[in-house]
């Protein structure tokens, strides 16, 4: 949990996938799966865009063509 954390301090877009590789690269084995409930732990989440995100805001004005 310790790496973990110290990852994702120095890069906190990181997720569970990108943690692994990340934590592969350093000698570690660890499955994604533990990562996952590791960050789960901690509080942690990686910044992936949520959902509908291409969803216009309603207060845009709309142009036509």
């Amino acid at each position: 949990m310790r790496l973990i954390d110290a990852e994702y301090t120095r890069r906190p877009c990181y997720g569970s996938r990108r943690m692994v590789v990340a934590l592969s690269e350093q000698g570690h084995t660890v499955n994604r799966k533990r990562v996952q409930r590791r960050m789960r732990v901690l509080g942690l989440v990686g910044m992936a865009p949520g959902p509908a995100s291409s969803r216009p805001h309603p207060e845009h004005k709309l142009y036509p063509y």
